[in-house]
């Protein structure tokens, strides 16, 4: 059975590069010893950009995974807040 694994950053710090590079060493472990096929990312911060393109890259030798963008989108309503969802290609 696949799972799935989100990355949601904080929209006001940009993540030092020790932090990106254990970020992106757990992705691919994450996939080889843990069957993380699914992957979600916020679609706003510093942090979240470059965890979304790294899963990208890693789709040319993974091609089971599966990476999706989430959005907020903000409506005249204050509450909820809804969420679309971006199936990347």
């Amino acid at each position: 059975m696949s799972k799935k694994c989100t990355f949601i950053g904080n929209s006001n710090i940009t993540p030092s590069e020790i932090i990106i590079s254990k970020a992106k060493a757990i992705v691919i472990d994450l996939i080889e010893k843990h069957n993380v096929t699914i992957f979600y990312c916020g679609g706003y911060s510093t942090f979240n950009s470059i965890m979304a393109q790294h899963i990208n890259s890693l789709r040319n030798k993974y091609k089971n995974i599966n990476h999706f963008i989430l959005h907020h989108i903000l409506t005249n309503i204050h509450f909820p807040t809804l969420i679309k969802i971006y199936m990347t290609k």
